[in-house]
């Protein structure tokens, strides 16, 4: 069996249906025991849903750089929409509001194919992290350094 409609904003009834269809136990809990949004706990039924969810569809994984931007959310809900994986990585740099930023991808941490990740793209530890825990197929580099100049 494939997945093909994108699993974008799950409800509980929803994840719960859908636990039924993957025969997820039930007996877990519906939160997360890690709620920070970091890492999944990979024990609660959200978790254990999303997991089996994204592996049944195997979706192409997409990495955007400097995705909380205008630009970059906007790409980023377009392929989420599209059923694709996002990382999306963001150092939110204070040039532009942290919160305008935030809310570029609020709608989009709740999908099951989308993933905020903090950070700078200079930082070669992030970047081996982010390459280490997903199985990248593309980059799309919208990271830039807001409002420099280039003198001659």
């Amino acid at each position: 069996i494939r997945v093909i409609t994108p699993f974008i904003n799950l409800n509980k009834n929803e994840v719960i249906q859908f636990a039924y269809k993957l025969n997820v136990n039930l007996d877990n809990t519906i939160t997360c025991y890690n709620p920070n949004g970091k890492k999944e706990c990979g024990i609660c039924l959200s978790c254990i849903t999303k997991q089996k969810a994204i592996k049944m569809h195997n979706p192409t994984t997409i990495l955007i750089t400097g995705g909380a931007g205008f630009i970059g959310s906007n790409l980023c809900q377009y392929l989420v929409a599209k059923s694709f994986k996002v990382i999306c990585l963001d150092n939110l740099d204070d040039f532009y509001s942290e919160e305008i930023k935030r809310g570029n991808i609020q709608d989009l941490l709740e999908s099951l194919f989308f993933e905020f990740i903090p950070g700078d793209i200079r930082n070669n530890l992030t970047l081996k992290n982010i390459f280490t825990d997903h199985k990248i197929d593309t980059v799309i580099h919208l990271a830039a350094k807001a409002g420099s100049e280039i003198h001659c």
